[in-house]
């Protein structure tokens, strides 16, 4: 898979919050976007980015999923436990979410997008990103989870730049 132009979001403190807003995307994005018949919530996606971004600790601590997690009962409040997701991995988020479609809508605002042309690179910000156990080098029995803070850019227990080695499943924030 080639790695498209993307045009990354301006990070902004503002009143001493982390802000971040989307700048526009290139054509390609745009017709992806389009395409996908997903309507994406900007301001959902930016609430996401921001609380991944101010919960991150730095580090690599192995403990992607409790991070990506509070990330989003940050935005969604306690109505996410109702979810009877797997609270111990990555994946098991990934494996609850793919076939609970209609919860992950209700409970996260969330639609699976990997399946519709979104990759890595041009997801928007506040998407989620799964990567299996073992794929791209990310714990081999969990697998790896992060929110997306910028196109190619995202958060969980630390913040990087997205893994290029494959395809995650991605869900991105709608409405």
């Amino acid at each position: 898979m080639n790695r498209k132009n993307i045009s990354l979001s301006a990070a902004l403190l503002l009143a001493g919050k982390l802000m971040f807003v989307s700048s526009p995307s290139v054509a390609s994005d745009l017709e992806v976007k389009r395409a996908s018949g997903i309507q994406y919530d900007a301001a959902l996606g930016n609430a996401y980015a921001n609380s991944a971004a101010r919960g991150q600790i730095g580090y690599a601590s192995g403990r992607c999923y409790q991070y990506a997690w509070q990330a989003m009962k940050n935005v969604q409040g306690g109505r996410i436990e109702e979810c009877g997701a797997g609270a111990q991995s990555a994946y098991m988020f990934a494996d609850w979410a793919n076939v609970n479609p209609s919860e992950l809508m209700r409970l996260f605002e969330y639609k699976r997008a990997d399946h519709l042309g979104y990759n890595q690179w041009n997801a928007p910000a506040g998407s989620l990103l799964v990567w299996d156990p073992g794929q791209c080098g990310y714990n081999p029995l969990h697998g790896h989870i992060e929110i997306v803070v910028e196109p190619g850019y995202a958060c969980s227990d630390f913040c990087a730049p997205v893994a290029s080695c494959s395809l995650p499943y991605i869900y991105v924030p709608s409405h």
